[in-house]
């Protein structure tokens, strides 16, 4: 009867500790989750006071179909970024080059765009384009741009440290995303995407992003799969003075 009391007592004991380790485990996951959110904002606030910085991004794209009337295909594209931005006012300057050595050079602002022909010539385009030019911009001069695309809620972000950095972990799929990003994933073909985040653990700036966009096209005919890998780094912060717009060539 002895035996069978402190079996009984050990039992009732091990289920206790389940329950406490449970609700322990629970509050770490709620209390990471306000942490992720709080980081975020606090990042995204000190990001908004900078007057200008600099951003360098290298973007590699791998690209597969398979046909069942044609061979399968694969193909692959690099192009590094340059970009100075300057908040006040609006002036982007955007260089890019891809692995073949083309080059394109912009200036865009809230009123002009320039874009360079040759050597040192720029030619000034149409009034109507800077709004788009602007957008294509963002991508670039926000680094938190895809968390707001696909409204990735705080709760998937995994915070995580190293010594003098706070890392932001982000891994969501189509399958697992709430209702809401799982639609916009859907609408652009969207599979899974992996983003990590690198903040200065004194001033909050984000100064390293990294992103894997994970895409897919399937139909009776044609399935097509790629990946899109972006490392981003962010410097110079409040560094650029200004941003001056090139001569228009086509005006002289």
């Amino acid at each position: 009867m002895f035996i069978r009391k402190m079996v009984f007592i050990g039992i009732i004991c091990m289920l206790g500790l389940t329950g406490c380790a449970t609700n322990t485990k629970s509050g770490a996951e709620g209390e990471g989750d306000k942490r992720a959110e709080e980081l975020l904002s606090m990042s995204r606030s000190e990001l908004a006071k900078q007057e200008s910085y600099t951003i360098e991004m290298e973007k590699q794209e791998e690209t597969s179909s398979k046909s069942e009337k044609s061979e399968d295909k694969h193909w692959s594209s690099a192009v590094s970024f340059h970009v100075d931005y300057v908040r006040n006012p609006y002036t982007v300057y955007l260089k890019s080059e891809t692995a073949e050595g083309k080059e394109r050079e912009e200036y865009i602002s809230d009123t002009e765009y320039h874009t360079k022909v040759m050597d040192d010539l720029f030619i000034k385009q149409d009034d109507y384009i800077p709004a788009k030019e602007k957008q294509i911009a963002q991508r670039f001069i926000d680094p938190y741009d895809y968390i707001d695309i696909y409204r990735i809620d705080s709760q998937g972000i995994v915070v995580s440290e190293e010594e003098q950095e706070y890392i932001l972990s982000i891994e969501i799929s189509s399958h697992d995303a709430s209702k809401e990003t799982m639609k916009l994933m859907k609408q652009n073909l969207t599979d899974k995407i992996k983003l990590r985040y690198t903040l200065d653990k004194t001033t909050l700036l984000p100064h390293k992003v990294e992103a894997e966009i994970f895409t897919s096209l399937k139909s009776e005919n044609l399935n097509s799969e790629s990946v899109l890998t972006l490392q981003t780094t962010i410097s110079n912060f409040n560094g650029i003075k200004e941003i001056v717009m090139p001569v228009d060539t086509s005006e002289e």
